[in-house]
């Protein structure tokens, strides 16, 4: 556990958090590592009552855990989380892309995970009609307002639709309003089946991007905490149980 890490009031625990405990049956110590996490189902799910954690979430909490270190988790939304972050009044976050720019900002961990990112169709073939971003000029594709991949389709070709989730996103599709959508493999998924909509889309990956768990350099305890989390990391992969909670979440990692 970390020592001589100190709170300020605006560090405090926010409405909503959910507090993971390493020592077990004991009590909450003053000090855990805090963690911004803004809820992107069905990786974090803090905020989402009646959910489980999400795969991120439950493999931060065992990684801590196995270094013994407490970590409360709290949901934000993300431009939140990341001013947190970048003023220190977190450690860090839950995940986040490595940017060249985030670089003098962020300390990252070994991969946490990989998110796949495509193109989901309607029918029931094996293959999408658009291999490319590039065969979607003159289409009509959707994407979630304020997802970084607004910014691939910019030189598309492709007339954009903005949503403003994932669940809406499926909607759009289901109803035929546009031709393709453009997001996060795993994570339409998870809509499709809350909503409850039969299997009929047709997903073709266009790239797979990994992501960390960020820790701001603007605290001092920051490459210490990395340093024992990456090595908590290895060892639940190398146990199997990293895999087990990607299984779980009906995910392969």
């Amino acid at each position: 556990m970390r020592q001589g890490k100190t709170h300020s009031p605006a560090r405090r625990l926010m409405p909503g958090a959910v507090v993971l405990m390493a020592l077990m049956g004991g009590a909450a110590p003053a000090l855990a590592a805090d963690l911004a996490c803004p809820d992107f189902a069905p990786f974090k799910m803090t905020g989402i009552p009646n959910s489980r954690p999400g795969i991120d979430v439950e493999v931060l909490g065992a990684v801590f855990a196995s270094v013994q270190e407490p970590v409360r988790f709290q949901p934000v939304p993300w431009k939140r989380g990341l001013e947190l972050a970048r003023a220190g009044r977190v450690d860090g976050l839950c995940g986040c892309s490595r940017r060249p720019e985030r670089e003098q900002e962020f300390l990252f961990s070994d991969v946490l995970g990989e998110h796949h990112q495509g193109l989901f169709t309607r029918g029931n073939g094996a293959d999408s009609p658009y291999k490319a971003l590039t065969d979607l000029k003159g289409r009509m594709v959707a994407v979630v307002r304020g997802y970084a991949l607004q910014k691939d389709l910019q030189d598309s070709g492709a007339e954009v639709m903005e949503v403003v989730d994932d669940a809406q996103l499926v909607r759009v599709l289901s109803s035929g309003r546009v031709d393709a959508v453009y997001t996060y493999r795993d994570v339409f998924r998870y809509h499709v089946g809350q909503l409850g909509i039969p299997e009929g889309f047709i997903y073709h990956p266009i790239r797979v991007e990994s992501y960390y768990l960020c820790l701001s350099r603007v605290l001092p305890s920051s490459a210490d905490l990395m340093d024992r989390f990456n090595r908590g990391l290895k060892d639940l992969r190398q146990s199997g149980g990293y895999q087990k909670i990607w299984d779980s979440y009906g995910s392969g990692s």
